[in-house]
């Protein structure tokens, strides 16, 4: 691994309540991959999955725009489709802003800022992009073109964190259009220098989430978008795991414990879909 770094300052909120020392989530969306495509197929993330904290049986919802709305609304809209459209519910980029955090989506390949169209040349896609797919971001023009942003260097996403950060390879990167090997390849050159930083690593969540695989396998073989795979990484992540059965519910509701946030009010619920404290060691 290379020697560590030491990028610029990441954007503190103190308004934020964190339960732990993690500050800030990252999440960086990968594509079409069950768990058995990726975990001994491709080399770094087989090792960030036994070195880190996966959650080791985590189902996508179904299959469409719906893996990305439900893991940033909370709510099961969207399955079978990718035809962009306006949903008017509340998700989580706004809510950490409105609760004094920052929040940022970064797009590979975005032409300009908040595109809601595909850009084949650079091999964006709408349907990969779900926070201009909701009404309080798009809705504002200037909101959404200062926050939803082609992706910048790592040492930008990582160095200035902000407390919620959607991240989005193009759709060679993230494995739809790829080899493991090369979308593989991509996320090594992207994270690796990151891992060795010290200060990032102990207090930003990095999670690695595959949208949906090749299989309508749901929990305990149930109807769903396949077994898929989630990792987070950090320093205090380490060596942890979470064995129940998860999806992206269980994603928003750790991310709204991680930064102390309260539910949406969707099935962002505690209760039936807890958070994954075990992932951080609680």
């Amino acid at each position: 691994m290379p020697a560590p770094t030491h990028a610029a300052s990441a954007v503190l909120h103190p308004s934020l309540s964190y339960p732990t020392p993690i500050h800030h989530v990252i999440i960086i969306a990968m594509e079409n991959r069950e768990l058995s495509q990726v975990v001994g197929v491709a080399p770094f993330q087989t090792y960030l999955y036994r070195h880190f904290a996966p959650a080791t049986q985590y189902y996508a919802i179904c299959h469409g725009i719906a893996d990305y709305l439900s893991i940033t609304s909370g709510r099961s809209i969207g399955c079978g489709t990718g035809t962009y459209h306006v949903y008017n519910v509340s998700e989580i980029a706004r809510h950490t802003g409105a609760a004094g955090g920052s929040w940022v989506g970064y797009d590979q390949g975005m032409p300009t800022p908040c595109n809601t169209s595909d850009y084949p040349a650079g091999q964006y896609v709408v349907r990969h992009n779900p926070l201009v797919w909701y009404g309080d971001i798009v809705g504002n023009a200037s909101r959404c073109r200062n926050h939803v942003v082609a992706l910048p260097s790592a040492s930008t996403v990582f160095g200035q964190a902000r407390n919620f950060e959607f991240v989005t390879p193009n759709v060679t990167n993230d494995c739809h259009s790829a080899t493991e090997s090369t979308c593989d390849a991509w996320l090594k050159a992207f994270l690796n220098p990151t891992l060795n930083n010290t200060r990032v690593m102990n207090s930003s969540a990095i999670l690695i989430w595959y949208d949906e695989g090749t299989t309508n396998r749901g929990p305990y073989n149930t109807t769903g978008g396949g077994q898929t795979y989630l990792v987070a990484v950090c320093t205090p992540c380490t060596g942890h795991n979470y064995t129940s059965v998860s999806n992206n519910f269980n994603v928003l509701t750790t991310i709204e414990w991680l930064l102390g946030l309260s539910s949406l009010g969707a099935k962002d619920n505690s209760t039936a879909h807890p958070p994954m404290k075990s992932l951080f060691g609680y």
